[in-house]
């Protein structure tokens, strides 16, 4: 059982990248994570699979022309892909999806169960990370706050009632996944949550000024 509240943790990782994994690994097992789910389908050099291809035309015909949708942006969307129909195939009340280069603030456990106490009934995605500096207006004593899109996708929580919503649009992603879930937030209009201060930072480096 989860020290947090939430029914799966899954990590998008590509298996070259071991120093990543040993490095989260050690992060998740002082959180106390369990449930765990290491997704490393898709490797970007295995992308030339017809069913693959037939099961997501769009992406793949615009990855042609479209320098953004490299092989290896399209191996981390199509993770993604494969998070969302999992926590609807086996009914995931949540799950908390990290990427290999997530980096967990050293209170990430006891902060997190209380960020998402504080969630509104109805919610849909919660970014417990953030990027680029993304921040809410913090105000003392309220950790969540109304979002107008994505951080990222390096640490975020996702509800059941989302991954339905979403479940079937998934199939025709062309753009980026961070991109792909902002449309998806306008176009569905999803109960869309920051968490401040965030919880997670996104550092390829494996180094972090995180302290909470």
């Amino acid at each position: 059982m989860n020290s947090i509240n939430t029914s799966k943790v899954f990590v998008a990782h590509w298996d070259a990248l071991t120093e990543r994994r040993s490095f989260l690994s050690e992060q998740l097992e002082k959180a106390g994570l369990q449930n765990v789910e290491w997704v490393t389908s898709f490797p970007a050099s295995e992308l030339n699979d017809e069913s693959l291809m037939s099961k997501y035309p769009i992406v793949f015909e615009r990855s042609k022309h479209d320098n953004r949708l490299s092989p290896a942006v399209i191996s981390l969307l199509l993770k993604h892909c494969y998070i969302i129909e999992e926590i609807v195939k086996n009914q995931y009340e949540s799950a908390l999806v990290l990427e290999d280069d997530a980096v967990l603030s050293n209170s990430f456990t006891s902060r997190f169960n209380d960020y998402k106490s504080q969630l509104p009934e109805g919610w849909d995605f919660l970014w417990v990370g953030t990027c680029c500096d993304i921040h809410a207006p913090y105000q003392k004593g309220i950790n969540v706050y109304e979002g107008d899109g994505s951080r990222c996708t390096h640490c975020y929580l996702i509800s059941l009632r989302c991954a339905e919503k979403i479940h079937d649009d998934m199939r025709s992603i062309d753009m980026p996944i961070d991109w792909y879930f902002n449309a998806l937030i306008k176009k569905h209009s999803l109960n869309n949550y920051w968490a401040e201060p965030p919880l997670s930072l996104q550092n390829r480096a494996f180094k972090t000024t995180l302290q909470l």
